[in-house]
């Protein structure tokens, strides 16, 4: 089987992600923190915490809609 060549990717030519309310296009990366609690996992002792990383604009502070799993 022949091997497929590896494509290069251009950043330059994709498209940027702007924020939804002010059209920067800086983001920051920020913690969103869930309690699982202890009941929900087999074995645990104590409720556990759980970070998940999101992003909003570094200009005004929105989360653009799809950047944060829980809403």
């Amino acid at each position: 089987m022949e091997e497929e060549e590896e494509k290069k990717i251009n950043l330059k030519e994709c498209e940027s992600i702007n924020c939804e309310k002010c059209n920067s296009i800086y983001f920051k990366e920020v913690i969103y923190i869930k309690t699982v609690p202890k009941e929900m996992i087999k074995g645990a002792t104590e409720d556990q915490t759980v970070p998940f990383p999101i992003y909003k604009c570094d200009e005004c502070g929105h989360i653009n809609e799809g950047f944060n799993p829980f809403e």
